[in-house]
C-alpha cells in the first residue's frame, strides 16, 4: 500500500511538474500578456497609444552643460595685467567654443606678420584641432566644444610682453601644457603667439 501512495505522490509531482512547464511555454509563446485579449464573449477595447508632443519651434534649444573656459592656477589681483591677459585667454576659448573665429581674431596682436585669417583659424580649430606647427609627436589636439585650460599662470616678462603657461583639456582628458605669450599694445593685452603671430 505504501507503494501505491508513493507511485501516487510521484505521479501527481509529475503531472504538476509536466503542467508547469507547459504553461510557461505557452506564456512565452503568447508573451505572457493577455491584456489585449478579449474575454469570452466580449469585444477587444482599442487604447489610443499616448501621444508625445512635437519640440516647439520657438523654444530655444537646451543647451549643453558647459565646462568653464579657463581657470588660474591662482585668482589674480582684479585689474590687474594678469588679470587682463587671462581675460584675452578666456576670450580665446569661448571664441572656439562658439566657433566665433573672427571674435578669436580680435586677440590677436595688430603687430603681427603673418596672423591667420578667418578661413585659416576655422580650418585650425575644426580640421586640425587646434594642433599647430609640423611636429607630430607632440601635437595638442582638443574638440572646439571641449577645449577648456586650466591651471592658468602669467608672468609677465620684460615690457610690453607676458607669458601664460597652462593646461589644455578636451572635456575632461588633459592633452598637453602649453606656454604662449602676449604684447601689450596701445595699453591693450593681444595675443602674439601662433595662431596669432610667430609663435
Amino acid at each position: 500500500m505504501m507503494q501505491a501512495i508513493q507511485f501516487s505522490n510521484r505521479r501527481r509531482a509529475a503531472i504538476l511538474l509536466a503542467a508547469g512547464i507547459l504553461t510557461l511555454f505557452a506564456l512565452a509563446a503568447c508573451g505572457g500578456d493577455d491584456s489585449d485579449a478579449p474575454a469570452s464573449g466580449g469585444t477587444a477595447t482599442l487604447v489610443p497609444a499616448p501621444t508625445v508632443a512635437a519640440p516647439d519651434p520657438t523654444a530655444s534649444p537646451t543647451p549643453a552643460p558647459t565646462v568653464v573656459p579657463m581657470v588660474p592656477a591662482a585668482a589674480p589681483e582684479p585689474g590687474s595685467d594678469e588679470a587682463r591677459v587671462m581675460a584675452v585667454l578666456e576670450k580665446q576659448v569661448r571664441a572656439v567654443n562658439a566657433r566665433q573665429y573672427a571674435v578669436f581674431q580680435e586677440t590677436c596682436t595688430p603687430n603681427a606678420t603673418s596672423a591667420l585669417t578667418v578661413a585659416q583659424l576655422k580650418h585650425l580649430f575644426e580640421e586640425r584641432r587646434g594642433a599647430t606647427g609640423a611636429d607630430k609627436v607632440n601635437i595638442i589636439n582638443f574638440s572646439p566644444e571641449g577645449y577648456h585650460v586650466a591651471n592658468v599662470e602669467v608672468r609677465l616678462l620684460r615690457a610690453p610682453f607676458a607669458q601664460a603657461i597652462y593646461d589644455v583639456y578636451d572635456d575632461d582628458i588633459l592633452r598637453g601644457n602649453v606656454t604662449r605669450t602676449f604684447e601689450k599694445v596701445d595699453g591693450q593685452w593681444y595675443s602674439e603667439s601662433l595662431p596669432c603671430g610667430q609663435g
